[in-house]
């Protein structure tokens, strides 16, 4: 069987997604799959695909494998067989002394859903040189917006964390949104008032308009400028804060959502005064 451009190991719907877009791109695809009777492969595979049963003959058959599994246990628990390596995380990046001198290991996080693939997704990578990741870029350029982070296997794993940490803080918020929103009173014979237009319509602009806010709270942090509030200092947020929290009682929504947010305001202001701004929190939740 000739050798194809990459093998992708794990091919749920994001994975099928992306081996769709690579055949759409002309390259030739290896795939495997713990299940091989999905309905996805069988169609992919008439696309031009190969279907590979063995993991040992879907990796030997690609110079490049794409990991598209779900955990890092997934990882081990599928290749520890196969050759040994040594995982990369945060806080334990891969030893380059130990490494194989051909492999190359490749942090990745791809945004969003499969069917806005490239359109609005991005890809983190991190390990090697940037060199090499310009030779590969030419296979991952096509899933999105390629970003090299840094030598280290584990740098990519931060910003990876870091972004769906951030999201799913946004969703919490968001809910709590809903929640409160059902309270609205309903006209007599009439059904409910919408939930969704006052989140597309007043929540979403909203939120929209303040993440560049975000960008500006880090830069303070990188500078440890504590004292860089925006003209929004600490008070001024605890004040509004609260307010937003016990309106939040009066219609009983519960506020567990937000009291992380609460208590870092308030050390904040304990700490650091009246005129602090939000960034010293961004170090508050470093655990020794």
């Amino acid at each position: 069987m000739p050798k194809t451009d990459i093998t992708i190991v794990g091919v749920g719907s994001i994975g099928a997604a992306i081996v769709q877009k690579w055949l759409e791109k002309g390259f030739t695809v290896t795939m495997w799959n713990r299940n091989p009777n999905r309905p996805w492969l069988k169609d992919l595979a008439n696309s031009g695909a190969v279907l590979e049963h063995d993991l040992r003959a879907a990796v030997a058959n690609s110079d490049a494998i794409l990991l598209s599994v779900a955990a890092y246990s997934n990882i081990t628990e599928l290749f520890s067989c196969i050759l040994p390596f040594e995982k990369a995380s945060p806080q334990r990046p891969s030893s380059t002394s130990q490494r194989e001198p051909l492999s190359k290991l490749v942090r990745w996080r791809l945004g969003l859903k499969p069917k806005a693939l490239r359109k609005h997704s991005s890809i983190w990578l991190s390990g090697e040189t940037e060199a090499t990741f310009s030779r590969v870029s030419n296979i991952m350029s096509p899933l999105g917006k390629l970003h090299y982070v840094a030598e280290d296997p584990g740098a990519a794993c931060l910003w990876d964390i870091a972004a769906l940490a951030a999201m799913d803080g946004m969703l919490t918020g968001g809910l709590l949104a809903m929640n409160l929103l059902k309270h609205q009173r309903a006209v007599e014979n009439a059904k409910s008032p919408s939930v969704e237009n006052p989140i597309r319509k007043i929540v979403i602009p909203l939120l929209s308009s303040f993440l560049p806010f975000l960008g500006d709270i880090a830069a303070a942090l990188d500078d440890e400028d504590w004292g860089r509030n925006f003209c929004n200092p600490v008070s001024m947020q605890l004040k509004g804060f609260e307010t937003i929290l016990e309106g939040l009682r009066q219609e009983k929504v519960s506020i567990e959502g937000l009291q992380l947010f609460h208590d870092l305001l308030l050390r904040t202001k304990r700490e650091k005064g009246d005129d602090a701004g939000l960034a010293l929190m961004g170090m508050y939740m470093l655990e020794e």
